[in-house]
C-alpha cells in the first residue's frame, strides 16, 4: 500500500488521542469538546510521518511526551523505528465531528495520530497550514464533500 492510499485510508479510521496516543489537556476535557467549533470547511495542510505503530509501554509513553513533530521523529528514531515524511491537505468538513473537536483543540504544532486501517502503520500529524475549501465561502459553511487531497 503506498502512502497516498495510506492516507485515503485514514479518513475513515481517524482514532486520535486514544489509550496508546498522545493527546492534549484540552482534547481530553468533555465539556471543552461540546463547546468546539463544528467542522467548517477548512483545508488544513498536514506535515506527516509514516511509521510502525508501537506497542512497547515505554515507547508509547516517549511518544505521549513528544509535543512536536520534530520531538516525534526523534522518540522514534531513538527506538530504530523507520519513519517516512511526507505531507497531506485534508477538508475539516469531512472529519467526524468528534475527530475535529480533538483536533481542532490541540495546541499550535501538537502531533497527533491516527492508525491506518487493516495495518500496522500509524500517521503522526501537525497541522502547518489552514486555507478555506472551495465553494465553502468562508469558515462555518458547507463544505463539497470529499476525501483525503492531496
Amino acid at each position: 500500500m503506498g502512502p497516498r492510499s495510506k492516507s485515503l485510508g485514514i479518513a475513515a479510521s481517524l482514532l486520535l488521542a486514544g489509550a496508546d496516543l498522545p493527546t492534549s489537556a484540552a482534547s481530553a476535557n468533555p465539556e471543552h469538546q461540546e463547546s468546539a467549533p463544528k467542522p467548517s470547511g477548512e483545508i488544513w495542510i498536514l506535515d506527516q510521518i509514516i511509521f510502525q505503530t508501537q506497542k512497547d509501554p515505554k515507547i508509547l509513553e516517549e511518544i505521549r511526551d513528544a509535543h512536536s513533530m520534530e520531538a516525534l521523529i526523534a522518540v522514534l528514531q531513538k527506538h530504530q523505528v523507520q519513519v517516512q515524511r511526507t505531507s497531506n491537505r485534508v477538508n475539516s468538513a469531512d472529519l467526524p465531528a468528534d475527530a475535529f473537536t480533538l483536533i481542532a483543540n490541540l495546541p499550535p504544532g501538537e502531533p497527533f495520530i491516527a492508525n491506518i486501517p487493516d495495518g500496522d502503520e500509524s500517521v503522526a500529524n501537525v497541522i502547518v497550514g489552514r486555507e478555506p475549501s472551495e465553494g465553502t465561502g468562508g469558515p462555518g459553511q458547507a463544505a463539497p464533500q470529499k476525501n483525503w487531497i492531496s
